[in-house]
């Protein structure tokens, strides 16, 4: 179409298509053509990618360009034609010196970001790589276009800003592009990492399809600007246009592989070896697997070269495998091939035995330590090298085992990687189909290690199947010395004269020439053959002319056989055997026992070659086998075998043995019939082996045969209903294989019991007939497997009887008045009791009610156990009154208590008119089980039994109203009076003889009813069926009504009574349950078996409901017994919400109820109780007239076992009055509605009275007498700061109490300070960074509310988080590795000041992504130097999901997600660790990583809002988190100068009641602290003021100063930082710096101690001078002494030194003949003495001079013993114990 657009009448342009419309008019009206514009560019990348390829050297691409592939399409196809345009290779080949990739001058790492870039949402990222030198950013457009009014397309522009660190870049894209776009802006001159990169959008975001112009950040790169040359590593740089591909394309390299040493003869690409080997070699590529499994262990740089040397394989060995690899066999496709090639790629770290052992099985070989080097054994036709026979071995015997058939795959799948396949793996599936059709398919899996061929891979899989099809015998016996002859792997000759059945091996007697005379006689047919071993120790066969007894005449005569040597016999009927020795173990000095494996040489011709098998006859005996085995399962469950036997000759005996699931699990040994059962045998998977052996104990024959035992349960919710005529049984339902088997009997005998069905249901009717009883028991069936019977004792059931003759005489029954007659009898029996109504009453005459109701006089009367009366009984009454008071006292008090009358009667009438309520809900309740009881099935039994439980329920519920009403007469006990709590109860008892009057005539109307409206439904309906409601009500489950918040897996409940198997059951959750809870499975006890699951039925309310049933898995035992607990599973079990269960109810039926507690709950919550109010008044007159008058109240409770008094007793008498209250707390209340306010309390035996009743300013000096006022006497607080001088308390005088948080920086403000070691990690992790990065990083995350993972708390703006991440390259290994939390990281420590012998918790919040950790205090010494001891740690806690746990291990669920949008202290987890203050009083606080993800490389861990405070012994929870904080002294009660020394005990004021620094010089009276104020050691220099120490008594016992300067100082203990003196004595003398031409202490400790002469019994220092030092102990950190030295102990300087190191352990060869190889690394940092190091209980020691920084390898190989320095093996990790000591040239001993 055309551009532009016309106008009026005039004709359309070709293919301009008018409407009907655009004529009509007087020409008016236009059209236009929308045009688009054209596409401003189109963006293209060229990739360029650096990969390693191998370690180096290798020789190279197979074929150029052509053995390189993209998304496996080659680059270069086999014509030369290309498939890729604008590609480029380059290549390095891995030499040690190598040219630098052209075109690759930097290294690049490209990080995908692939996000929309909207306007308001900005995307960062985080650069920490401080070797990064340029950022290249691709960001673009999605499209790019505009659609403008008149429909044109044209283009548009949108504006971004790039910012890097502080500094922003403005981008513009502008055009139209109608699809993506890409643009790329690099930057150099980067800010110190880490900095932040952002992207985001100025232009605001479209909200119209007109307009496109969606934005996105596609990559950014890291660019280093570095060169790298990668010795030793094979390198391909490829650049290629990324228009060919819409992601990054897989690359795949055909190259021929890295280069090791082969023979100097041989020609790896031709495969020949020319002339004879000289044993030198050179280097070239190859792939034989011979030559590979050489390099890998004698190559230094990658393989066991360090280890095992240039002369630790056995290269002669390896030459003669190497050429028989190279033979070339058949390839299966009518050519030729190697017949085993190696093509592997290795790209893990591996265990070198894997590897070898890997590499070996490629030729069928297996590696064997032969004492000097690693040599290996393969499996294939050797000569034998040894004979045994009967002669030769103990005792002449031989004992054979043969494999289990289920051991026989007749199938092998091969996985192996095929190289005209792009080297994808396929399978290759060998089998052999006769064994199949005969035995069943039994498959075997393996992978071709380095196979690439698939007819090697044919091969692989056919020599398997060869093996375990013909080798299915082991042979072992004892020998003598000869047991040396050979070695593992050889073949030997057993000739079994036993087994044979004929003699055919023995010694040789004598040789005559071509004579030889045997041992024994033989007898030979046909051409046969005497065997013997020569001088050259090789067989050597000579066929034998003649045999006459034991002397045979030779065809030759037998050079190298001499007298006693062994000899055996081939002839055309039977040959000796030939074995494989597998092992030759030295059972005690000189004998030997030998263990091998049947060896067939036709094995390799029949794989190679297809050639056919042909067995050979190795007995003559024709012994009699098993043919066939039958399994039968008997109808008691057991398992009985039928064999079939053919005839043979001799006795045997049968050995029977059963595996189950691989594992031996019976055995029968010395059987004289294999036809027998087993009882019992459990579900599983089971092969029975049947050995026949022949008198000797040799085996002669076997036979295999498996079987499945898969034994159904036994049934459960077994139900019998007896029907009109019939009865029918119900069970559970299992499924569709698994049917049942229904027993009957008319007597409850099993053994009477015949079966009367097997049928696939789980309902069954049996028509019996009317009046009929019958006995029932079920078993499920399993094909022939057969499960227990449901019970030992037969279930009842009963058919109903005649309809019609039954209705006439229950008619009869109904007329007569049933329910009085239910009632009367049912009632008592379950200690319920009507009240009786009689029209005149006897009372002394009891008539069977203890409560009866005379009409005559319309009174209620209770039996006392004399006569029925009309008083009201103590047992009536809650409390504990008198009998002999309540007929006086109390009715005084009732007739005065007229108000609590009225709001009793108030009471009774709501009571009442809940009983109106109550007795029609009974009403419907009676109709609604009328109408139910209809089932005619169970007749007259059934219905007086239905009638029975209806009516009791009905008189128990108006039974229950006299409980409501007493219930609601007791009203408010709490705050009652004792008098209206009395006159209540009174009242209540008249006003429920009241409301009992009306309700007397309801068991009259029940009974009308139930007859009438039976008799109704009776002839309407004879066959109504029962109604199935069932409702429960009592909660079945312990501390149902205990909230929970939790996001645990699971929640229990103890059961109080368990619903019977097959119970209808009601669970009601209340609560919330999060987003990712797909479900809540109810289970019995254990988690196996959902009997339910609860689904959401309203806001705030989960139901379920099914059928009791026992849980059909787990162990029966202990609390996991079964319906000991009802068990809440909140699915999926990897769900991490939390969940809140307010409440649960648990309860039989099918309809739900109100919640309620379990009677239990209720039960225990007043058991034990029990209230008690007395009154007494009593006036006396003794006999000498003196009067006296006493008023007591008091009231009682008991609860819990615990008793509460209270009382007031008022007495007077001549002398005196008094008023005495007994109460823990005393009240008052101002008016009705006011609040009660404490006015004093006793504590601690004392009547205190509270500080609020005295007014401020009352309590004065003069009130207080003198020390009266001690600490227990001063409220916290009620100091202020006023009330005491600057600088007059000193922190010495200060005991910080409970509660405060001690650390001084607890929201890491700044930077953190006071923290130290951000990122602190063990040296040892460092091999699992990735490779040149700095490891761990530390960033200190300030307020932001605007980003994620940063405070947002408004109250606490100066708070961060403090944050350790790092990159791990082998997250996997580490994963496993730190399960033993040997690798660690620390987020951060602090130290902290602590009282020895006190309680502390340290907190803080934490969280982790990918990894876990601890919070951990140590204990330091005081000078922060020194590491003493871990004291104790929070236990393990991380994000649990992502890291591994070892078994049983406990981890607390703490992932970062708490952290994302400020700190969420609901869900984050608070960590904390509880401990001891150590006697150093410095403990460091550290929040350590051990355990690292397993999942990703990225990880990091959060710390917040941390806490140390001092605690109780019994706190063992961290109190709520505040920020630093000394409880000060802060209370205005107290008038200044009204407290002074003379009110204040010595030491009674701490921190806890005086602020710091609020006492003040004015507020001390003069003289008024004396010594005894003063706690010792507290008066320093800056206390005193004296110019010198002579104004102080020279008896002065212990002196503290800042500098202490004398002529002669003398005291028991001088404590100064500067102490000078010509003259030095003190009993202690502690200082920084003493100087003194004689100093003298028993105990001297100073950093620098000089004098002419020292003398002390202990002298410590970091710098001791002297000319004479003496003293018993001398301890020195530097160790610089001057002058004569005399010391009994030095200690010190490193002086004596121990560590303990980890040694790294690895194995070559088989578990019982292996050689270990021990290594270990230390690192002796430098010391100014020379020193000895040694290796305790080890050989090994070596100097270390002075100032020497030294490294030791520690390497040693033992076989079979560990060497004595090693230990540990117990604990799993092996340990090594260096020791140092210093050491001097001066020599003080001599010879």
């Amino acid at each position: 179409m055309g551009k532009g657009s016309r106008r009026g009448g005039g004709s359309p342009s070709p293919g301009t298509v008018l409407s009907p419309e655009a004529n009509i008019g007087s020409g008016a009206g236009s059209t236009h053509t929308p045009v688009e514009a054209k596409e401003t560019s189109r963006s293209k990348q060229l990739i360029k990618i650096v990969e390693v390829i191998s370690e180096g050297e290798v020789a190279g691409l197979a074929d150029g360009m052509k053995s390189v592939y993209l998304d496996n399409t080659p680059v270069q196809n086999k014509n030369g034609s290309f498939n890729f345009k604008n590609v480029s290779l380059q290549g390095r080949i891995g030499g040690q010196v190598q040219d630098v990739l052209s075109g690759f001058s930097a290294s690049e790492k490209e990080v995908s970001v692939s996000a929309q870039v909207r306007r308001n949402l900005p995307i960062t990222r985080t650069i920490t790589d401080s070797k990064v030198s340029r950022l290249r950013f691709t960001i673009g457009v999605q499209a790019l276009s505009k659609m403008e009014d008149n429909g044109d397309i044209n283009g548009s522009q949108v504006n971004l800003v790039i910012t890097i660190g502080g500094k922003s870049y403005p981008v513009t894209i502008a055009g139209k592009y109608s699809s993506q776009y890409l643009q790329q802006h690099t930057f150099g001159n980067l800010p110190p990492v880490p900095f932040t990169i952002k992207v985001e959008r100025l232009t605001e975001d479209s909200n119209s399809q007109k307009l496109q112009n969606n934005t996105l950040w596609s990559s950014y790169t890291e660019v280093i600007d570095t060169v790298f040359t990668y010795p030793n590593t094979a390198l391909i740089g490829v650049k290629f246009d990324s228009e060919y591909f819409s992601n990054l394309p897989t690359r795949t390299y055909d190259i021929m592989g890295i280069k090791v040493k082969i023979p100097s003869n041989y020609n790896p690409r031709t495969r020949q070896y020319s002339g004879v080997w000289d044993g030198t070699f050179k280097i070239d590529w190859t792939d034989n697997p011979a030559w590979v499994l050489y390099d890998v262990v004698t190559n230094k740089r990658y393989g066991l070269g360090n280890r095992l040397g240039e002369f630790g394989a056995d290269k002669w060995t390896l030459y003669q495998v190497a050429q028989y690899c190279d033979q070339l066999v058949p390839d299966g496709f009518g050519g030729k091939e190697p017949r085993f090639t190696c093509n592997a790629w290795l790209t893990e770290q591996r265990s070198a035995y894997d590897v070898i052992n890997d590499i070996c099985s490629i030729f069928r070989a297996m590696p064997v330590w032969n004492g000097q080097q690693l040599t290996v054994v393969m499996d294939r036709p050797y000569d034998p090298v040894w004979t045994y026979t009967n002669a030769n071995v103990e005792g002449g015997e031989f004992n054979y085992t043969f494999s289990a058939k289920k051991a026989r795959h007749n199938a092998i799948q091969v996985e192996y990687v095929n190289k005209n396949s792009s080297y994808e793996r396929m399978i290759e599936y060998v089998s052999d189909d006769d064994s199949i059709r005969k035995n069943g398919l039994n498959v075997k899996k393996i992978t071709a290690f380095g196979c690439t061929s698939r007819g090697q891979a044919h091969r692989t899989g056919l020599w398997l199947l060869q093996t375990e099809k013909l080798e299915t015998k082991t042979v072992t016996f004892t020998v003598g010395t000869e047991g040396l002859m050979h070695i593992p792997g050889d073949i030997i000759r057993v000739s079994d004269t036993y087994y044979a059945g004929t003699n055919i091996g023995g010694r040789v007697l004598s040789v005559d020439g071509k004579k030889v005379t045997l041992d024994r006689e033989i007898s030979i047919s046909g051409n046969s053959y005497f065997s013997y071993i020569n001088q050259n120790a090789k067989h050597q066969d000579i066929k034998i002319i003649s045999a006459k007894g034991s002397e045979v005449t030779l065809d030759q005569t037998p050079t190298g056989l001499e007298a006693y040597g062994v000899w055996s016999l081939s002839t055309q009927q039977v040959t000796s055997q030939l074995f494989k020795a597998l092992t030759v173990k030295e059972e005690e000095k000189g004998k030997y026992t030998i263990t091998a494996l049947q060896h067939e040489p036709q094995k390799e011709a029949i794989v190679d070659n297809g050639a056919k098998f042909e067995p050979k006859s190795t007995s003559i005996l024709s012994a009699p086998q098993i043919s066939n085995i039958g399994v039968i399962t008997n109808p008691d469950g057991s398992v009985s075998f039928a064999t079939d036997i053919t005839g043979g000759n001799g006795l045997v005996k049968y050995d029977i043995k059963i595996y189950k699931d691989g594992a031996l699990y019976d055995v029968r040994l010395g059987q004289s019939s294999p036809n027998i059962s087993f009882d019992d045998l459990e579900n599983g998977e089971y092969t029975v082996v049947i050995q026949i052996k022949n008198e000797k104990g040799q085996l002669v024959g076997e036979r295999t045969q498996t079987f499945v035992i898969d034994k159904p349960p036994a049934p459960t919710g077994v139900i019998v209903t007896g029907g009109l005529g019939n009865i029918t049984i119900e069970w559970d339902w299992i499924d569709e294989a698994t049917s049942t088997e229904i027993f009957v009997s008319e007597t409850n005998d099993i053994k009477t019991a015949r079966r009367l069905a097997k049928v696939n249901s789980r309902t069954y009717t049996h028509e019996v007939g009317a009046k009929q009883v019958r006995y029932y028991w079920l078993r499920h069936a399993r094909g022939v497997n057969i499960g227990p019977f449901n019970q030992r004792t037969g279930i009842k059931g009963e058919s109903s009887v005649d309809i019609d003759a039954e209705l006439e005489v229950l008619n009869k029954k109904l007329s007569q008045n049933i329910v009085d007659e239910v009632i009367d009898t049912a009632l008592p029996a379950r200690n319920l009791e009507l009240i009786k109504t009689v029209n005149e009453l006897n009372t002394g005459n009891f008539i069977g009610h203890n409560q009866v109701y005379n009409i005559k006089d319309g009174k209620l009367y209770t039996w006392n156990g004399q006569e029925y009366t009309t008083k009201v009984q103590a047992s009536d009454l809650s409390g504990k009154v008198g009998k002999s008071q309540l007929d006086n006292a109390l009715i005084g008090e009732i007739n005065s208590a007229k108000s609590t009358a009225d709001t009793a009667n108030s009471v009774a009438q709501q009571a009442k008119s809940e009983t109106a309520s109550l007795s029609t809900r009974i009403q419907s309740e009676a109709n609604a089980r009328g109408t139910a009881i209809t089932q005619l099935q169970n007749v007259d039994k059934q219905q007086a039994q239905q009638i029975t439980a209806l009516t009791a329920k009905a008189e128990s519920a108006l039974s229950g109203l006299e409980t409501e009403k007493t219930a609601r007469a007791n009203g408010d006990k709490a705050e009652a009076k004792a008098r209206e709590t009395l006159t209540t109860k009174v009242n209540n008892a008249e006003s429920a003889i009241n409301e009992i009057k009306s309700t007397k005539a309801s068991k009259n109307e029940v009974a009308s009813l139930a007859q009438s409206s039976l008799q109704a439904i009776w002839k309407n309906d004879a066959k109504a069926e029962l109604d199935k409601l069932s409702i429960g009500g009592r909660n079945l489950i312990r501390n149902s009504g205990t909230p929970i918040t939790s996001s645990d897996y699971g929640q229990r409940y103890v059961i109080t009574e368990a619903p019977a198997v097959g119970d209808d059951v009601v669970v009601t959750l209340y609560g919330e349950v999060g987003a990712d809870r797909t479900g809540i499975g109810v289970y019995n006890s254990r988690g196996y078996g959902e009997i339910l699951t609860l689904e959401k039925v309203a806001d705030g309310i989960y139901q379920g409901k099914g059928k009791w049933k026992l849980p059909n898995g787990g162990t029966n035992k202990g609390s996991y017994a079964d319906n000991t607990h009802l068990n809440l599973y909140f699915h999926p079990s990897s769900a991490n919400s939390s969940y809140t269960i307010n409440k649960v109810k648990f309860e039989r039926g099918t309809v739900a109820t109100d919640w309620t507690p379990a009677p239990e709950d209720a039960e225990s919550s007043i058991a034990n109780a029990k209230a008690e109010v007395q009154t007494i008044s009593r006036t006396v007159a003794d006999v000498n007239g003196k009067l006296s008058a006493t008023h007591t109240i008091k009231t009682q409770t008991i609860s819990g076992g615990k008793t509460a008094i209270a009382g007031i007793s008022l007495g007077a008498n001549r002398e005196e009055s008094s008023v005495i209250v007994m109460a823990d707390k005393f009240q008052v209340v101002p008016n009705a509605s006011g609040t009660p306010k404490p006015i004093f309390k006793v504590q601690n035996g004392k009547a205190v009275v509270a500080g609020d009743l005295i007014a401020d300013g009352e309590v004065t000096a003069s009130k207080l007498a003198a020390n009266s006022v001690t600490t227990g006497a001063l409220q916290a607080g009620a100091v202020r700061a006023e009330h005491i001088a600057a600088t007059q308390i000193t922190g010495e005088k200060l005991a910080l109490g409970l509660g405060g948080n001690l650390l001084k920086n607890p929201l890491f403000t700044g930077n953190s300070e006071g923290w130290h070691s951000f990122g602190d990690r063990n040296k040892e992790i460092d091999k699992y960074w990735t490779a040149g990065s700095v490891g761990v990083e530390y960033e200190n995350l300030r307020y932001n509310t605007n980003q994620a993972y940063r405070p947002r708390d408004s109250q606490y703006k100066n708070e961060t988080f403090s944050l350790a991440r790092w990159t791990v390259n082998g997250f996997s290994q580490l994963a496993v590795d730190s399960k033993n939390n040997q690798f660690w990281v620390d987020n951060a420590r602090v130290f902290a000041n602590v009282i020895a012998g006190k309680t502390y918790i340290f907190s803080a919040y934490v969280g982790c992504h990918h990894c876990g950790g601890y919070l951990i205090a140590e204990e330091y010494s005081a000078n922060r130097e020194n590491y003493v001891r871990w004291i104790a740690d929070s236990g393990l806690f991380g994000e649990r999901n992502n890291i591994l746990l070892n078994d049983g291990e406990v981890c607390a669920e703490a992932s970062s997600s708490h952290f994302a949008n400020g700190l969420n202290t609901s869900g984050a987890h608070r960590a904390f660790v509880k401990f001891t203050a150590p006697s150093s009083g410095l403990v460091c606080l550290i929040f350590r990583v051990a355990r690292f993800g397993n999942k990703q490389a990225y990880q990091d861990c959060y710390m917040a809002r941390a806490m140390l405070e001092e605690v109780n012994p019994s706190q063992n929870a961290p109190s709520p988190w505040r920020e630093t904080s000394i409880t000060s002294i802060d209370g205005g009660s107290i008038v200044t100068d009204s407290i002074t020394t003379r009110q204040l005990g010595a030491d009674s004021v701490t921190a806890n009641n005086i602020a710091a620094g609020a006492v003040a010089a004015k507020h001390i009276a003069a003289g008024s602290i004396g010594a005894d104020h003063i706690a010792t050691r507290s008066l320093t220099s800056d206390k005193l003021n004296v110019n010198s120490l002579s104004a102080i008594s020279s008896d002065i016992g212990r002196i503290t100063a800042g500098s202490i300067t004398g002529t002669n100082i003398n005291g028991n203990n001088i404590n100064g930082n500067n102490i000078s003196g010509g003259s030095i004595t003190g009993t202690t003398i502690t200082g920084t710096n003493i100087n003194g031409n004689a100093i003298s202490g028993g105990t001297i400790t100073g950093t620098t101690i000089s004098g002419t002469t020292v003398n002390g019994g202990s002298v410590k220092g970091s710098v001791i001078e002297g000319g004479t030092i003496r003293g018993a102990r001398l301890e020195g950190v530097t160790g610089k002494f001057t002058g004569a030295l005399e010391v009994n102990q030095l200690i010190g300087g490193n002086l004596c030194e121990t560590f303990i190191a980890n040694v790294r352990i690895s194995y070559l060869g088989s578990y019982n003949d292996r050689t270990g190889f021990y290594s270990a690394t230390i690192h002796i940092n430098p010391s100014p003495v020379k020193r000895i190091v040694f290796i305790v209980n080890s050989d090994i020691s070596f100097i270390v001079n002075a100032n020497e920084r030294k490294e030791y390898f520690y390497s040693k190989t033992s076989k079979g013993k560990h060497p004595p320095e090693i230990f540990g093996f117990d604990s799993g990790s092996t340990k090594i114990c260096f020791s140092a000591y210093a050491v001097s040239d001066t020599r003080t001993m001599y010879q």
